[in-house]
């Protein structure tokens, strides 16, 4: 499937998410040595800490009891002066490319580079989940009269409800119909403008995503199955933004 290539994008951030199982040898240790021959790339590397909180009641008058802790599950490598991301973690490997971004080419080339070194050094057992996300940030000029005349996916309101919104989010989750076993999870809302403001940024999230049970952790069946999700997430795009939306973006 072709697709247009837009000069200016609305792609606010783009990311590709594998979680895998690893083997017990693959500790923190091991995965914070990613980092060493990236340091040029990834000037930044930031541990990444999960918070787990557990809060107990009881008969007594006394407050809940909180107990939050801490767990370090992983490492980011950042470069922010190109907008790049790399997480590696203990269940997985994510690449974000933030704004600006150029084409899927370029973006599907460095992500697969990365994931190869993640794949070398961790050796993981099994891929658990496949993810491909899109985060589109349309910014609509003001004023305008009906949102369908830039995004279709917008609230049906009956007669009888009051038809201007101050805010609104929509998701909508389905599988795939050429990949059953896949889901397309597109979320709808639009971001609050500042006063003074002359355009209203709504907010355009695809997500295309798979499980697995025991998926080989082979790089040419995640990369197909991808490049798939690459296809159905174009497909919902171009679905989900009318002509006026697109010569924004040209």
């Amino acid at each position: 499937m072709s697709a247009e290539t837009f000069p200016n994008a609305p792609i606010r951030e783009a990311l590709i998410d594998i979680h895998v199982t690893l083997p017990t040898e693959a500790t923190l240790e091991v995965l914070a040595e990613y980092h060493r021959p990236l340091v040029e790339r990834f000037p930044q590397r930031r541990e990444r800490a999960v918070w787990m909180g557990e809060f107990r009641m009881d008969s007594s008058a006394n407050p809940p009891a909180e107990n939050p802790s801490k767990r370090i599950d992983g490492y980011l490598h950042v470069s922010d002066s190109d907008g790049k991301i790399v997480q590696t973690r203990q269940d997985g490997f994510t690449f974000n490319k933030l704004r600006p971004y150029s084409d899927w080419g370029t973006f599907n080339r460095e992500a697969r580079e990365l994931w190869e070194r993640y794949l070398v050094l961790a050796k993981p057992l099994y891929v658990t989940r496949l993810g491909l996300r899109y985060i589109n940030r349309i910014e609509v000029p003001l004023p305008f009269d009906d949102f369908r005349e830039f995004c279709p996916l917008f609230p049906d309101l009956p007669d009888g409800v009051p038809q201007s919104l101050n805010e609104f989010f929509m998701r909508f989750v389905a599988p795939l119909p050429d990949a059953p076993n896949a889901i397309s999870a597109i979320t709808t809302t639009f971001e609050i403008p500042a006063s003074g403001e002359t355009k209203l940024p709504l907010i355009l999230d695809i997500e295309i995503s798979e499980c697995f049970e025991s998926f080989a952790p082979e790089t040419d069946k995640i990369w197909n199955k991808l490049e798939l999700f690459r296809q159905a997430k174009n497909k919902i795009f171009f679905a989900s933004v009318t002509e006026a939306a697109k010569k924004l973006f040209r």
